[in-house]
């Protein structure tokens, strides 16, 4: 038995499509709602508003210290991933630290 008709036809412009793209009904140059969305978001973001507060130099302190902890730590983080990463891999063995050359 012979088949008339592919089992997966093909889809795109050669597929004897008439309908057009997406892309090809946006050429109005209107934005759609996801443009719109962006747009507000950002101008809300970018107005600046009076901020009526104190930070003193406890708080500002604190800050700056979780700041460098939180980078320490994802350094060391990574450090140690490398580290089994890299002892993961076929080749030269590790030596001991206290064996002499």
């Amino acid at each position: 038995m012979r088949r008339t008709s592919a089992p997966f036809q093909s889809v795109g412009p050669s597929a004897g499509s008439r309908r057009p793209s997406r892309a090809a009904t946006r050429s109005s140059g209107r934005p759609g709602a996801l443009g719109v969305l962006v747009a507000v978001l950002v101008t809300v973001a970018l107005v600046p508003t009076p901020a009526h507060a104190y930070i003193d130099p406890a708080s500002g302190s604190l800050v700056l210290q979780v700041a460098a902890a939180g980078v320490l730590a994802a350094l060391l983080t990574m450090k140690r991933i490398w580290r089994t990463l890299k002892g993961l891999l076929p080749g030269r063995q590790r030596r001991d630290r206290h064996e002499p050359d």
